[in-house]
Formats: structure tokens, C-alpha cells, sequence
């Protein structure tokens, strides 16, 4: 993993937004998409560890949403 030693942990965040399969492999390979979900908790906790901020985004798909 690299390190961050370049980046400013106090005016930097690490966004994590629509991390899954589904998502990703519309835009790389079933198995490279893996590889990076696969990434994603040595980087959040190599953020965490330089007191970054994490964020977590949850999307919803507009149909799935309970109509009123």
C-alpha cells in the first residue's frame, strides 16, 4: 500500500462510493472489479491510520425506493 506521506490527512478525505461488483464491472473486468473490492480495507485503514476522514456513500437505486 502506498504511503501518504504527501498528502494532508487534515483537508483530505477518502471517499468510498458504490464499492461493489455490480457497479465496477461496468467499467473493468469481473475479476479486476474483485481485486479492487479486495483493496478497499488496507486503503481505509491506511486512511484511518493517517487520521484522514472516511466517508462511506450508500446508493439507492431510484426504483427501489418505497413510493409515498
Amino acid at each position: 500500500m502506498p504511503e501518504l506521506s504527501h498528502i494532508d490527512p487534515r483537508n483530505t478525505a477518502l471517499l468510498v462510493m458504490d464499492y461493489q461488483v455490480d457497479v465496477l464491472t461496468k467499467f473493468m473486468t469481473a475479476a479486476q472489479s474483485a481485486d479492487a473490492i479486495a483493496r478497499v480495507p488496507d486503503l481505509i485503514a491506511t486512511a484511518r491510520d493517517a487520521g484522514m476522514m472516511v466517508i462511506h456513500v450508500v446508493g439507492v437505486k431510484e426504483s427501489s425506493r418505497k413510493k409515498t
